[in-house]
């Protein structure tokens, strides 16, 4: 997601060493507009599996930061 942020944002990401006014990500306009933070800040806490009535598995990944 990240990438292909990157890849069709004509808005660029600041590189860290680079920011000057925060520490958190510059808004880019790709396909996602992410912003906020970076890849790098975000962690994976929980996952949770469920299976639907006709026994599809699904599982639900929770991300902080």
């Amino acid at each position: 997601m990240y990438e292909e942020e990157e890849r069709t944002a004509t808005i660029k990401t600041i590189p860290v060493e680079q920011r000057k006014t925060m520490y958190n990500r510059n808004e880019t306009n790709g396909k996602y507009g992410i912003w906020g933070h970076d890849l790098s800040d975000l962690e994976l806490s929980t996952i949770n599996i469920y299976r639907n009535a006709e026994g599809r598995i699904y599982l639900v990944l929770d991300i902080e930061s």
